[in-house]
């Protein structure tokens, strides 16, 4: 099977790369910048399944919200559709799709072009609202408070925690690179709205979430772990150690 991952060297991409390359009855097709649109045409023409991941969630210009999560998904159902390359697509959106402001605009434009080639081309496709998704290769002061929480402890800088109450929903890459190596042997069917459930999840304040990995800075302390969650942190927070 050929599988082209786009937004390939990205964190959830590159950690589905490293997971499927132990496969031996797999070929990945990788793309993402500066690759251009003839290039990601080539490599879908190839493919037989897709896992769609490129796109923009911190640019200069909020026009780019949609040129690179609406129109880039656009191109590439498009490119799909011209070749009658009827393949499934697994697309990585957003809880934030829900929002009314440019980025969630942009996602949530995207998760209709892929439910509407869906319907159009009778391809399957599985679209994740993912929350919070931490672990290796996440970059810290970008997306994951859980990847800035580690980096900032391992460099000795002070946590910043404005409100220790709210309420965070994480799900660890492992558990997401699992649950799409899941869908490929089919054993994942979306919802009846077009959405996947989350793979195993954990529900933590933001203050607790600062006090454990801050905790973790005593090595000896934290390598007493049997709460799987607390495995799943601390394996983050070591990885920060090798950088």
């Amino acid at each position: 099977m050929k599988i082209l991952i786009t937004g390939s060297n990205g964190f959830i991409g590159k950690n589905l790369q490293v997971y499927l390359a132990q496969r031996q009855d797999v070929e990945l097709l990788l793309f993402d910048l500066p690759q251009t649109t003839d290039d990601l045409k080539m490599l879908a023409n190839q493919a037989d399944f897709v896992f769609h991941f490129a796109g923009v969630n911190r640019p200069q210009d909020s026009e780019e919200f949609y040129t690179g999560n609406r129109d880039l998904t656009r191109a590439l159902v498009e490119m799909l559709e011209r070749e009658n390359r009827h393949i499934p697509v697994v697309l990585s959106s957003s809880v934030w799709a829900i929002r009314d402001y440019p980025y969630g605009i942009s996602k949530k434009e995207a998760e209709d072009i892929v439910f509407a080639y869906s319907k159009k081309a009778d391809a399957p496709t599985y679209v994740y609202r993912f929350p919070h998704v931490f672990g290796r290769w996440c970059k810290p002061n970008y997306n994951s408070v859980v990847a800035t929480f580690c980096y900032n402890v391992v460099n000795n800088i002070p946590l910043r925690v404005d409100d220790p109450d709210v309420e965070l929903t994480l799900i660890y890459i492992d558990d997401v690179v699992r649950d799409f190596e899941r869908i490929l042997e089919g054993h994942i069917v979306p919802k009846a709205d077009g959405f996947i459930e989350y793979p195993c999840y954990h529900k933590v304040t933001l203050g607790w979430l600062a006090e454990t990995i801050t905790g973790f800075a005593d090595s000896a302390q934290a390598l007493d772990i049997s709460n799987p969650l607390l495995k799943k942190l601390y394996t983050t927070f070591i990885s920060y150690f090798k950088r």
